[in-house]
């Protein structure tokens, strides 16, 4: 807290830089601002629950990278004892029998054959109990849920191409485009793709100037989107220099970028200006968040979405969302298709054009239909949702029944009389 009181007046100089405000109206700013940084950028929606197959995946991820680090260890162990019989056999006071068998001793103890099989007999254990989660959480009748319904083809591969163009996989996409004869519609989106994947690749290299470039001409389109990316680049720019040894050339950079944030980000300012304090003792300080190699990852994922945001484009593709509703509907389907099939509802199913669940767990979930409360029927082309004046929904048809009185009627959820002309149908 001392350190961070220190180094306020330097924060404070920078804001009174930019727009002449005084130190004393600053500290009245600063009393209203929150403590926590904001998010890089919000996701269309909160992550879900890891389930217990991705759970059991990343155990058996761990444990083979545990195997792999072991079994480098006893390489590395046996290529230290080569190399020292190497260095004994060149060596003339030392004979060559008597090198070997300190070698033979080294190997006997070390027994680097016993370690690796029984770390791989312990990752295999783990992968085992892998595949009975698997068999555990996954059907294997998909075939029962199949139906034998039209597929266009066309559309399917268009939206396959613009799934590639838009995850940046521009020379698979331009081969797909070939291959299946697919007609583009738009084709002045792959340009500013480019761009943004060139500055994530550039990320991914540690190098940050393409992205606070590209962050600075779209300075005011990302404070609409109410993302804090354009500081945080700044800010990461300005941790690196520090922590690479130049903290003069670090303390100038934040004097020159840091004043256009002010004073909506003085606490954060006030943060990175204090953490110095604390430079050769990072992860002991209260500042070690700032200096965590996650804000790298963070920070680019905050762009590829604020990147994605300004072209107007979801943070998945549609056919990401497709699939993987689809997956998480697919015990469900395979359920009611059984179900039904014992029922002597095979006909049912066949020609069943809606299904009537939810896409629980989904990336944006959305009901797939309409069920009227009142009758109970999906809604369908010829039998849409109708929305009441009193803003009750029920089917075309459920209205159609509904006793009237000169052309006017009461809901039945609710005692509001209005008139059958008053309904619209809507687009679920």
């Amino acid at each position: 807290a001392t350190a961070e009181g220190a180094t306020a007046s330097m924060a404070l100089s920078i804001a009174s830089s930019e727009d002449g405000a005084s130190p004393q109206a600053m500290e009245g700013v600063v009393a209203s601002e929150p403590s926590s940084t904001p998010p890089l950028l919000q996701s269309d929606t909160a992550a879900p629950a890891a389930s217990p197959m991705e759970d059991e995946c990343e155990r058996v991820a761990k444990r083979q990278r545990l195997c792999a680090a072991r079994t480098h260890q006893q390489l590395n162990q046996l290529m230290t004892s080569l190399n020292t019989c190497a260095l004994a056999l060149d060596t003339p006071d030392i004979e060559a029998p008597m090198a070997v068998k300190q070698l033979h001793g080294a190997l006997r103890k070390a027994d680097a054959k016993k370690a690796v099989l029984k770390e791989h007999k312990e990752y295999h254990k783990v992968l085992a109990g892998f595949t009975k989660v698997i068999d555990k959480n996954t059907s294997n009748d998909m075939y029962k849920a199949y139906r034998d319904v039209p597929l266009d083809t066309a559309t399917l591969n268009a939206v396959i191409h613009r799934h590639l163009i838009e995850e940046g996989r521009f020379d698979s996409a331009h081969t797909f485009q070939r291959e299946a004869q697919v007609e583009v519609e738009n084709t002045d989106l792959e340009k500013p793709l480019r761009e943004l994947y060139a500055i994530l690749k550039s990320l991914d290299c540690k190098i940050l100037e393409p992205a606070i470039e590209w962050a600075g001409i779209n300075s005011e389109q990302l404070k609409k989107l109410d993302t804090s990316v354009h500081f945080d680049l700044h800010a990461l720019k300005y941790i690196q220099l520090v922590t690479s040894g130049d903290i003069p050339s670090g303390l100038k950079y934040a004097q020159t970028h840091f004043s256009q944030f002010m004073p909506e980000r003085f606490t954060d300012i006030k943060r990175h200006m204090g953490c110095l304090v604390h430079i050769n003792n990072q992860a002991a300080s209260q500042y070690a968040d700032l200096f965590v190699t996650t804000r790298w990852s963070k920070t680019r994922e905050a762009v590829r979405q604020a990147g994605l945001a300004l072209l107007s484009l979801p943070s998945t593709s549609h056919l990401h969302r497709t699939i993987h509703t689809g997956a998480l509907a697919l015990p469900k389907l395979i359920k009611l298709a059984q179900v039904l099939r014992m029922q002597g509802k095979t006909l049912e199913w066949d020609s069943m054009q809606q299904i009537p669940m939810d896409s629980e767990g989904s990336l944006r979930p959305a009901h797939n239909v309409f069920v009227c409360p009142v009758t109970k029927d999906t809604g369908t082309p010829s039998n849409p949702p109708m929305l009441l004046v009193c803003g009750h929904v029920i089917s075309q048809l459920a209205l159609s029944r509904l006793p009237t009185r000169s052309g006017r009627f009461k809901c039945p959820y609710c005692p509001l009389e209005q008139r059958v002309s008053q309904a619209r149908a809507i687009a679920f």
